[in-house]
This record gives C-alpha cells, sequence and structure tokens, in this order.
C-alpha cells in the first residue's frame, strides 16, 4: 500500500480553515502598515498587494465558495488579543512587538472573504491556533473529521517564516508539533500565491470528484453525481 497524505475528505466531516486573512495585514489601511509613508509603503509593499488582490485573494474566494457549495465547514482565525493592551499575548508576538487589540478593525477578517451566517472566528494571541485558542475541541465533536488550512502565499508572513514553521510542526520537526491525537492524514495545507486561478479551479474539481468517491465507496451508492 502506497502511503500519502493526499487523502480525499468527506464535506460534512471537513473545515476549510482561513488564517491571519484580516484587516491589519491584508488591508492597506491596516495598522501594520500605518508609520509608512505612501511612497515607503508602494516600495515596501506594492508587490505584496498586487499579488494580494491579482492572485490571492480570488483563489481564496474560489475556494470559500467551492467549499460552502460542497457543504465544508468555513472557519477563521485571526491575529487578536483577549485584552486592548495585549497583556495576554504570547512571548513570541511581543518580542515580534505587534498587537491588535480586543475588537478593533484590524482583527476582523478582510471584506472579501467575509465570515457570514454563524460560521466560526478564533481569535489567537499566539502564533498557532491549535495551541492559543478551543479550535481542535470544536472540530473534532463530530463537526469535522478533516481540515484544509489556507493562508497567504509562503514568504509572506510578516517578519517569520510562518508556512515553513506550520508545516514543519505538523510533520513533528519542530516544536509545538500538533497534538498526536489529530491524524495527519486528515489536515491538508494549500498556500494560495503563486497558483493561478485555473490551476485552483482543476484542484477545486479534482477535489470534489475525489470526495464524491469518498462517498460512494463509504455509503455503497455511485459517485460523481
Amino acid at each position: 500500500m502506497t502511503l500519502t497524505r493526499d487523502l480525499p475528505l468527506v464535506p460534512k466531516h471537513s473545515a476549510l480553515l482561513f488564517i491571519d486573512v484580516q484587516n491589519f495585514s491584508a488591508h492597506k489601511k491596516g495598522a501594520e502598515f500605518e508609520s509608512l509613508l505612501p511612497a515607503e509603503f508602494d516600495k515596501k509593499y506594492g508587490w505584496y498587494f498586487d499579488q494580494l488582490e491579482s492572485r490571492i485573494i480570488p483563489n481564496m474566494q474560489a475556494l470559500q465558495t467551492a467549499s460552502r457549495n460542497a457543504e465544508i465547514e468555513v472557519v477563521y482565525t485571526t491575529i487578536e488579543s483577549l485584552t486592548l493592551d495585549g497583556r495576554d499575548r504570547s512571548l513570541d508576538y511581543k518580542i515580534t512587538g505587534f498587537n491588535v487589540p480586543k475588537g478593533s478593525w484590524d482583527g476582523k477578517v478582510i471584506d472579501q472573504i467575509k465570515p457570514i451566517s454563524d460560521e466560526m472566528i478564533f481569535p489567537k494571541s499566539s502564533s498557532s491556533v491549535f495551541i492559543s485558542t478551543h479550535i481542535d475541541y470544536v472540530l473534532r465533536k463530530n463537526l469535522a473529521e478533516g481540515v484544509m488550512i489556507s493562508g497567504c502565499c509562503e514568504g509572506d508572513c510578516h517578519y517569520r517564516l510562518g508556512n515553513e514553521w506550520m508545516s514543519q510542526r505538523f510533520n513533528k520537526e519542530r516544536m509545538p508539533v500538533l497534538r498526536t491525537r489529530v491524524p495527519r492524514e486528515k489536515v491538508r495545507l494549500r498556500w494560495l500565491g503563486e497558483q493561478g486561478t485555473a490551476a485552483l479551479a482543476h484542484e477545486v474539481s479534482t477535489f470534489q470528484s475525489d470526495l464524491s468517491d469518498e462517498i460512494a465507496a463509504e455509503t455503497g451508492g455511485s459517485g460523481h453525481e
């Protein structure tokens, strides 16, 4: 038998997680950039917002829409302190030097992928949503058996190697590691940067086909309906 992490997810027992796609760092008026003059902003972050607006956000919207249509739970986590002064922040966040105050505009998900209805948002005050929130408890209570994680493209995590570190933690190569009770094959990572919209559409289509086949195998019915 060939071992692989690329296993189909059953829609009603899966979730799509958006990480830190918020006004603080994904909106031109976010607090992350408020100290910069226009020319300095364009020089330092012009390329970032070009990619964000032309590729990343449209890809996220496509993935979000496909997940909702397939009845996949869509959840979000954002950087947001539990207090106004950020005294609850992790040491890592304090050293990095930013604070997103409780209830602030900067802590909100950007409007382009704004949560609807009763979709869940998990504010976090450390780099890991699985450590500093109760998201794993919520998902494990018959809400989701698998999670697809989406965030900004590789290398775009501000000041840190967030994407790389997350992958290392999932692979038990960096502490803190993903809790052992979480099967690795039930978690997928997808960084949406250089992927084109057409490539993403193909991936979503293939994903939906795999899900249909998996459901058919479990129920004894036919797939691709």
